[in-house]
């Protein structure tokens, strides 16, 4: 149907390593892949009033040009192949980094001295064009694609359902293309297993989890820690029967406008003894081989770090934590400071996200 245009379309590995080429999607949504030509078919079984929609979603794999330009090509093609004239001729609309702009309104509020030096040119991270304003029956919906020119999206529905429906679709739309970008993200970087931290940022969700160098985090709108993902059991013989988790926790409500107030960090372990959980008793954390944290018995196990224990972390090159149960859990401290800074912009940019409207039940 789309002649030459669709040979410079390849294959994204892992978006379709699915269960028969169709997987569930969060809404209600079903996606359907098809291999040849490529592309990825969206549909709701549910919705009655989305049962002649047809969703279509491509990738332009095209490195030599940019998201804008494919996009008015595509805005031709589609309107001449689809039968949709209005669309070759539709405005352009360009969709903002919500994150960035979200960013710089908090800014502005936080610090106005800061926000007269920064730049006011948010990132566009995709366009979107319609043949009519109020009563649309066809749309190409587009963002960035981590492995060419855009992925894009051509709507269509001829019965009015789009009038109403549209940003139903483009929620959909736009998480399909999150999770093939997701998914194409590794391969087309040097690192085949670890995201880095660029990448990681760019590819924030309401929750999740990441690695970075000898550390994980993880995030949702409510909680973020960093884990410890290479610790060392210097007592053996304590250890037998049982598995940890050594974690580091931010504390603190975090604010869309505000970011995180009143924060605090805290140490934290989820230990398993031949399958059944338990709670091990912190005994005292020593970084560099000084004592800079006791904890007590009962409720103050829950005593969160004081300022110089944190300062020791942050400063320090190793730490060891005692406990009762467990022995001692000796774990190196580079690069603490980065992934809880990464950590902690994940959870707001949760909040953010969630505050605009744009995390899925």
């Amino acid at each position: 149907m789309m002649g030459a245009f669709i040979c410079m379309v390849t294959y994204v590995s892992g978006a379709s390593a699915q269960s028969g080429g169709q997987w569930e999607q969060s809404g209600g949504w079903t996606v359907r892949y098809n291999d040849a030509p490529e592309f990825w078919r969206l549909y709701h079984s549910r919705d009655t009033d989305l049962k002649h929609t047809i969703v279509l979603v491509w990738a332009d794999r095209r490195s030599d040009v940019s998201m804008a330009q494919a996009f008015e090509e595509t805005k031709v093609r589609r309107g001449d192949i689809d039968n949709c004239p209005a669309l070759v001729t539709a405005d352009t609309r360009p969709e903002y980094d919500p994150y960035e702009r979200a960013m710089l309104a908090v800014t502005k509020i936080k610090d106005p001295d800061a926000y007269a030096s920064m730049s006011k040119d948010i990132p566009v991270i995709g366009y979107e064009a319609a043949d009519d304003e109020l009563n649309p029956q066809c749309a190409l919906i587009a963002r960035d694609f981590v492995d060419g020119a855009m992925l894009y999206a051509f709507v269509s529905d001829e019965t009015g359902a789009l009038s109403t429906k549209l940003s139903k679709v483009r929620g959909a739309v736009h998480m399909l293309m999150d999770d093939i970008n997701e998914k194409a993200a590794p391969a087309a970087t040097s690192s085949p297993v670890v995201q880095s931290s660029t990448q990681a940022e760019d590819s924030m969700a309401c929750e999740g989890a990441r690695k970075y160098g000898d550390w994980g985090y993880d995030w949702s709108t409510k909680s973020a820690g960093v884990y410890v993902l290479k610790p060392q059991f210097l007592d053996v013989v304590k250890m037998q029967g049982k598995k940890a988790q050594l974690s580091v926790s931010l504390g603190g409500q975090v604010d869309a406008m505000k970011g995180r107030e009143d924060p605090y960090l805290n140490i934290t372990i989820a230990a398993e003894e031949n399958g059944q959980g338990i709670i091990p008793q912190k005994i005292s954390l020593s970084v560099d081989g000084e004592t800079v944290q006791q904890w007590g018995k009962g409720g103050r196990q829950w005593t969160v770090l004081s300022d110089g224990a944190i300062q020791s972390l942050l400063s320090g090159t190793s730490a060891e934590l005692s406990t009762v149960e467990l022995g001692r859990i000796r774990f190196d401290l580079d690069g603490l400071e980065h992934v809880l800074r990464l950590a902690d912009i994940a959870q707001h940019k949760a909040v953010i996200k969630t505050r605009l409207g744009e995390c899925n039940p």
